[in-house]
């Protein structure tokens, strides 16, 4: 019984992560759009992130960095958790929020292969049947049916980076999330990230909004990024990444309805679609996972 109740716990902080996090990408778009660039909004949000969770842990007298293996694995986090937002951050140059989530969201995909072939998860036919069938609406999201998209090359190739280090960091927070608490690991990566973000400040410039609007827009980022980032750490240590990668395929929806709520930004009918498509093989894979934890129960 507490299993059940912590996994619906798990679900509703993914529901809810994803709804947070969904406001980001729009958001950072309307900062670039009043003037801001990509630079201002990884430095701002990096060390908000950093800096709230670390202050709740003073707070609340959770100790950071306690052991070399702490810090170790504090300095792996960090590094992916960095890789992603400069993979997003970059991505959202070239491409609109819904496109760069869409493809982010594949890291589910990447966990379910990795998992599998290290053998600490099954290939079931719901987990099969879920992966091919994001694929193919992904195929629709990323247009890839209709006219060329090689003009989005480096903003696909950032989001791909993005993808891949999620997929990373997610299993890496998985598993140290299992005998640690889940906002004292994400203070300690999350502080990395932040410094480590802050290198990028001898490559290039910040520049902040010309107006009070983009600063307004600044604030519901970072708002979105601490809020979000407390809720996906617990999320994660109730449900495990794999199982939170597949909860978090929501957030396509509401980045989507967000970004033509925000900026206008309205895609092609079959690109929404496909991101239906990649909601419904999560509804599908629930289906037949309940089904099955039912005939196991019965035996």
């Amino acid at each position: 019984m507490q299993n059940n109740r912590s996994k619906l716990t798990g679900i509703a902080y993914a529901i809810l992560t994803a709804i947070i996090y969904a406001v980001y990408l729009p958001a950072s778009r309307a900062v670039y759009h009043a003037g801001g660039n990509d630079i201002f909004i990884l430095i701002v949000t990096a060390w908000a992130r950093a800096l709230a969770m670390a202050a709740y842990c003073l707070r609340t007298h959770k100790p950071l960095f306690q052991t070399p293996q702490h810090k170790a694995q504090a300095v792996v986090g960090g590094v992916f958790q960095a890789l992603t937002m400069i993979g997003v951050a970059m991505s959202l140059v070239y491409m609109q929020g819904p496109l760069v989530s869409i493809i982010v969201y594949t890291y589910a995909l990447m966990l379910l292969i990795f998992t599998t072939m290290s053998g600490e998860a099954k290939l079931t036919p719901a987990t099969l049947l879920s992966t091919l069938t994001a694929l193919a609406g992904l195929t629709l999201v990323l247009d890839l049916w209709n006219g060329p998209w090689a003009a989005n090359s480096p903003g696909i190739g950032f989001a791909c980076l993005a993808a891949v280090s999620t997929a990373c960091r997610m299993y890496v927070f998985g598993k140290q999330t299992l005998d640690r608490h889940a906002t004292v690991v994400g203070a300690e990566s999350l502080l990395v990230t932040a410094c480590l973000i802050s290198l990028l400040l001898f490559f290039k410039a910040p520049h902040s909004p010309t107006s009070m609007t983009g600063f307004c827009w600044t604030l519901v980022c970072v708002l979105s990024m601490v809020s979000g980032s407390f809720t996906m750490f617990h999320g994660i240590s109730l449900l495990g990444a794999f199982r939170w990668g597949l909860f978090s395929k929501i957030e396509p929806i509401f980045i989507a309805i967000f970004s033509v709520w925000f900026l206008g930004e309205w895609l092609h009918w079959w690109q929404y679609l496909g991101i239906m498509i990649v909601i419904g093989s999560l509804l599908v894979f629930q289906i037949f996972e309940q089904r099955q934890r039912r005939f196991t129960s019965r035996l």
